[in-house]
C-alpha cells in the first residue's frame, strides 16, 4: 500500500509534494499541519525526517534535511517505517 494510504490512517489529512529526490508530507492534527516528513528511498532502505510544522524555517526538504530540529527515521520496510514514526511523533509531541 502506498505510504499516503498508511499514513492517512494514523494522521487526520495528509498532503503531498514531489520534491525531486523526495516526497514532501505534511501531516494534519486538529486541523492544522503538525509535521513535515520528507521520505526518500536510498539503496533499499526508507529514509524519512519528521519535524514539528512550527519549526521549519521554509517546507522544502532540501532545506529541512540541513536543519537541526527533527529526527530521522531508517526502515527496510512500510511497516517498520510506520511504527517508528508513531513513536518520534509521540517523542516530538512532548
Amino acid at each position: 500500500m502506498p505510504l499516503k494510504e498508511e499514513l492517512e490512517k494514523l494522521f487526520e489529512k495528509v498532503r503531498e509534494e514531489e520534491q525531486g529526490e523526495y516526497r514532501m508530507f505534511i501531516l494534519y492534527q486538529k486541523g492544522e499541519p503538525a509535521y513535515i516528513l520528507c521520505f526518500q528511498k536510498s539503496e533499499g532502505y526508507l529514509v524519512g525526517k519528521i519535524i514539528p510544522y512550527s519549526k521549519t524555517y521554509s517546507p522544502d526538504c532540501h532545506s529541512i534535511e540541513y536543519q537541526p530540529e527533527g529526527l530521522y527515521i531508517v526502515s527496510d520496510n512500510i511497516n517498520e517505517f510506520l511504527v517508528k514514526l508513531k513513536a518520534k511523533t509521540d517523542r516530538l509531541s512532548l
